[in-house]
């Protein structure tokens, strides 16, 4: 079945509690998809994971903020525990900078922006620890007509 493609891959999502991050969450549980959805705000996350099994989906919720390395290593850790290993990782989780000139954003918010919308994602794809834990790395994104599209499919 079609709607079956990503049976017996694990995947995890950070940023899940809403959004883009819930959304691609909600379209892999159909598509077959154990999943790990990772979020800061616990109640959010939460009820992606409602969602998810109320449709017949498999997910675990892990508290994650991501911008601490000890709690990604312990969301990651949650998913070679549960399910064995990490297939997919969709790695969107972000914050926006309020619209403002250059000058006027505060130095912490900047750090902030740049450690939840950069760093993170280099640090659960590319870090040499967690890359123990993948089988292999396969990156998908949804294209225009709503399905899949795989960009990237490394074995390791």
């Amino acid at each position: 079945d079609q709607r079956q493609r990503f049976t017996d891959k694990v995947a995890f999502v950070t940023g899940a509690g809403g959004g883009i991050c819930r959304a691609t969450a909600l379209a892999f549980a159909p598509e077959g998809a154990q999943l790990v959805v990772a979020d800061r705000d616990q109640d959010a996350n939460a009820e992606t994971v409602r969602q998810i099994e109320q449709d017949g989906g498999e997910a675990v919720g892990v508290r994650c903020d991501l911008t601490s390395a000890e709690d990604l290593q312990a969301a990651l850790q949650v998913a070679v525990t549960t399910y064995g290993g990490l297939d997919i990782a969709f790695n969107n989780a972000g914050i926006e900078q309020k619209t403002s000139p250059l000058a006027d954003i505060a130095e912490d918010h900047w750090d902030q922006v740049i450690a939840v919308n950069l760093r993170s994602g280099a640090r659960t794809n590319f870090d040499p620890a967690h890359q123990l834990w993948w089988s292999r790395w396969k990156i998908v994104v949804p294209d225009h007509s709503g399905d899949w599209a795989t960009l990237c499919d490394i074995e390791l």
